[in-house]
């Protein structure tokens, strides 16, 4: 019986990888790497271990459609930090009186129409499409956060899913990635004050649990539990819940030190990073604190999202072991 083919688009990103080894020795799968360019290291890495690598283009459907052809699954995730971050999109933004947030939205929107119109050519032989979206903060805020743009954006790519090609959205399942444990330990480590003394500051409220997974380990696992059970499940990914409350006392037992945590404000967020990013994470923060990460009670039932237990016992990072023994 000929092997089904898993497509992977940003298979030499975080999750893109992680599902990629979730199914790199899984009988009866190949695997389908996609990458813009098959001759660098990151893509022959792949190759390497037995991935067909093929070229593809996100700002292009016609290659898109020609790489997901004979596709059993497809896994599409969209890079909104990776459009922050391209100098053309900066200058863009400038040239427009654009905040780069604002542009950076447009291209991952597109991105994401774009593997949703290239799926569709291949729906009639598709088993089932994954996309890795998060809930609309700005509609389960209620419209109290509106520059949230990166989880904004994402739904929107679901949205036009449902509109265009009702078929191919039945045959579709969304991965909610959670919070990165892997932050903890790069960019929001513990600061040391003058007076000596450790400190983390974000606009979160300090007692919420929020739902957290590593990217690079967790996402595979929890994509293939997805492709193991029927089309049109919402998975939460997350692997355990945990406060930056409890985080600053992690911290303070690895340390030695006190270490202690206090909530910021998103206009503080503004002034630390400037020109729209700081505002769009600290906006972001304040809604992980409420409603909550994935919405709260009312876009969990809406939405008919599932905890990762509904689909079995699943192997997931638990962030307590992960920061035990840290240091910065």
């Amino acid at each position: 019986m000929p092997s089904k083919i898993i497509t992977i688009v940003g298979i030499t990103g975080n999750q893109g990888a992680s599902v990629a080894d979730a199914f790199l020795n899984e009988p009866g799968w190949q695997i389908r790497g996609i990458t813009r360019d098959t001759s660098k290291q990151s893509s022959k890495a792949w190759s390497d271990k037995g991935v067909e690598m093929v070229a593809a283009d996100l700002d292009n459907v016609a290659s898109l459609e020609a790489v997901f052809k004979d596709s059993a699954v497809i896994f599409g995730v969209t890079d909104f930090w990776q459009h922050i971050y391209n100098p053309a999109n900066q200058k863009k933004a400038q040239e427009l009186g654009k905040t780069v947030n604002v542009i950076a939205s447009e291209a991952e929107i597109q991105h994401g129409k774009n593997i949703v119109d290239a799926a569709q050519a291949t729906a009639s032989t598709l088993d089932m499409l994954v996309l890795s979206v998060v809930p609309d903060s700005k509609k389960w805020s209620h419209g109290k956060i509106t520059w949230n743009y990166h989880f904004e954006g994402k739904w929107k790519i679901v949205e036009y899913l449902e509109k265009e090609y009702p078929e191919l959205y039945r045959k579709t399942s969304t991965f909610h990635a959670a919070f990165y444990i892997p932050n903890l330990d790069s960019m929001m480590v513990p600061r040391k004050t003058p007076d000596g003394s450790y400190i983390i500051s974000y606009p979160l409220d300090g007692d919420k649990q929020i739902p957290m997974y590593h990217p690079r380990n967790d996402s595979g696992p929890l994509v293939k539990a997805l492709v193991k059970s029927t089309p049109g499940q919402n998975l939460m990914g997350y692997g355990s819940l945990i406060s930056f409350n409890e985080v600053a006392e992690i911290w303070s037992r690895n340390l030695g030190q006190p270490v202690k945590y206090k909530r910021s404000t998103v206009e503080d967020m503004d002034q630390m990073i400037p020109g729209g990013i700081g505002r769009e994470l600290g906006e972001m923060m304040e809604y992980i604190s409420s409603p909550g990460y994935f919405g709260g009670e009312e876009a969990v039932k809406e939405l008919n999202l599932i905890e990762p237990k509904e689909l079995g016992d699943i192997p997931l990072t638990e962030v307590r072991e992960y920061l035990k023994g840290k240091t910065v």
